[in-house]
Formats: structure tokens, sequence, C-alpha cells
């Protein structure tokens, strides 16, 4: 069996509001529709719950051969896990199909349409231990909120995620708990811009990557918007 990377399909980024918690039986409805459609080879009826950026970023002729080369791969879809939430407009399924497992990632709107799919080889969740065994400070100066953090998922949204259970959203604020200044949209006006982002633990720089583009305001929150990201290992 070849070993590679299925097609990421994510046609938009649906940003959830805060606080917001959506029970997984809207994902098992959608999701159990498509996976009917994918075993019947029924590529018009794949995209019926698509919205129209979906539609548009994936029509039929681009499904069509898309869906032949999954089925071909790992054949049909026996069963679905359950759905796993991963944000309040975010949800993976484990499928098990009759050549190996897949981790299906469905992205859906306000009004339960596709916004977003990702296929990929299904990786085992990995043991998460109940603390960091690594001494942390803050990687910042100045004042900033904890958006999201904590060590119960009514105070952290990321606290099911296995792999981000520890993280913290954090936003660069002022002495008013104001996060921007003024009323524009440009990275310069968020207080967290340009802020000095000290490591969080001694190590050794080992890589240091340039060039990536600072996060646009409106497409995600720019908690930290650096364009240079160092690599460290103790």
């Amino acid at each position: 069996m070849k070993n590679f990377v299925l097609i990421v399909i994510l046609a938009c980024w649906v940003v959830p509001a805060l606080g917001e918690q959506r029970p997984t039986d809207r994902f098992q409805k959608v999701a159990a529709r498509m996976v009917k459609a994918i075993n019947e080879q029924d590529y018009a009826g794949i995209g019926k719950d698509f919205d129209q950026t979906m539609k548009d970023f994936f029509p039929l002729e681009k499904r069509k051969p898309f869906f032949k080369n999954l089925s071909a791969q790992y054949g049909k879809i026996k069963e679905l896990e359950g759905a796993r939430l991963v944000q309040p407009d975010q949800a993976v399924f484990v499928a098990q199909c009759e050549h190996g497992k897949l981790d299906i990632t469905i992205w859906l709107d306000n009004n339960d349409k596709v916004a977003g799919l990702l296929f990929l080889p299904h990786k085992p969740s990995i043991p998460v231990p109940d603390r960091n065994q690594t001494e942390l400070s803050l990687p910042f100066k100045g004042r900033w909120l904890v958006v999201w953090g904590g060590d119960t998922k009514e105070l952290n949204q990321h606290h099911d995620v296995p792999n981000q259970r520890f993280a913290f959203d954090l936003l660069g604020v002022d002495e008013r708990g104001q996060t921007r200044k003024g009323e524009t949209q440009v990275n310069e006006d968020y207080f967290a811009f340009g802020r000095e982002i000290p490591a969080p633990a001694d190590g050794t720089v080992t890589d240091v990557i340039t060039g990536v583009r600072d996060n646009v305001p409106g497409s995600m929150n720019p908690y930290s918007a650096l364009n240079e990201h160092c690599v460290a290992q103790r």
C-alpha cells in the first residue's frame, strides 16, 4: 500500500464564536451521508452538503478522480467512529476502511454546510502527560490576556485535543485591556504586533525560518504576529 498524504481540501477557514459549543450530531449526519455517497461512487452526492465555496473549489470534475483514488487505495469505508469535536465547527472522524484507517476532518458553517474537508492516513493518539515535564516561563514581556487556557474544557477549548491540551491563546493588551489602538484592521494597530518574544526555556537554537508572512486581521486573530520563527532543542 502506498503511504502518502492525501490531498487536503480546505476551501475556507471557519472561525467559531468564542464560548460557543455545538453537539456532534450535526457532524454525524453530514458524515453519514457523505460516506454513503463515497461507498456508492455517487460523486455528485458527495457534494450535496457542500457550501457554495466548496462547490466552486471542489466541483464534480475534481471530486470524481480524487474519490476514485481514495477508494482504490483504502477500499470502502466500513465504519465511522464517533466524532471528536476539535472546535465548535470542526470535528474529526476515524474511518475504518477495507484497507486501513483514515482521519476525516470536517468543517461546518452555521448552516451545517461543509466548508472544508481533510483526508489523512490515520495517526494514533500520542499519550499526553498530566503535566508538562519541562519548566517554562512566559514567552513574552508586557501585558497579555489569556483568551483560552486552563485545565478544564470550560476554560480551554484546546483541552480535548491531545497535542493542544497545554495550549494558551493570548492577546496583547494595553493598560486598559484593549487589544488594539484605533478602529483600523492593520497588523500594526494590534498591541501584540512587534513585541519581543523570548525563549520560554533554556535550549540551543537549531533552525531559524524567515520570510513567513504575518497573519492578516480578519482571517485569524494576531495573537503574536512574528515573521521569524526559531526551532530549539534542549
